[in-house]
């Protein structure tokens, strides 16, 4: 069937009012997975620091440099973790993944800090730099996946509308001008400006053929009674 300029506009709104409402949807969710991946990632980092640091506190309270360095060290290896390091209550750097100068602050990680005491005694503080690049890949994956999926459901149902829409109003339309086209006796007009302009052109047809129908009737009728009157 031919789409009919009616059913092209509702089209061109449709889509587009499904296409922003699947930008919207898909960015919520996609905002709510990353925060629920975030607060796990730091969740699991701080668990981390967490029993690192009960690690740290023989090392620390006997002084043995070397142990801590090594189980500093050993956080190199974690996948998320940028950086790692552990000051003593003054801030000095005992021990760090970067043998020079600390951590610093990393533009692309964020901290999870845990305090490291023995027996009520504060030796001194671990420091994890968490890495947000992984995080933030993962996040923008999961709104492209999201984007997609929203699209496509937002196009069918875009689609579906339009067959809707053809079915329950352009047909009945369609009818409508056919049967007054029919009872005005003019051809049906295959090019209107809309369907709509279509019936309304066939009306203003009707409108007219009864109108000089009236006007005939009126003309007989006026003859018919000056030929009574001249008898």
């Amino acid at each position: 069937w031919r789409i009919e300029q009616i059913t092209t506009r509702f089209l061109v709104i449709a889509v587009s009012a499904a296409a922003v409402l699947a930008v919207l949807v898909a960015g919520a969710v996609s905002w709510r997975q990353f925060e629920a991946e975030r607060q796990r990632l730091a969740a699991s980092m701080a668990e981390t620091a967490r029993l690192n640091a009960i690690a740290l506190q023989e090392p620390m309270w006997a002084i043995n440099d070397r142990a801590t360095r090594t189980i500093i060290s050993s956080l190199a290896a974690h996948p998320g973790i940028v950086c790692a390091e552990v000051t003593d209550p003054r801030g000095r750097l005992l021990a760090s993944t970067v043998f020079e100068g600390g951590c610093g602050m990393p533009s692309t990680a964020e901290p999870v800090t845990a305090q490291v005491s023995y027996e009520d005694h504060v030796l001194g503080q671990l420091t994890l730099w968490v890495d947000r690049g992984g995080l933030l890949s993962a996040a923008r994956a999961d709104a492209r996946l999201s984007l997609a999926v929203f699209l496509a459901l937002a196009a069918a149902m875009a689609v579906s509308a339009v067959f809707a829409l053809r079915a329950t109003v352009m047909q009945p339309l369609e009818q409508l001008n056919h049967a007054i086209s029919k009872a005005a006796k003019v051809p049906d007009n295959p090019r209107p400006d809309d369907e709509l302009g279509r019936v309304i052109t066939a009306y203003n047809s009707l409108l007219d053929r009864i109108e000089a129908h009236n006007t005939e009737l009126e003309d007989a009728r006026t003859q018919a009674v000056a030929a009574a009157q001249a008898k």
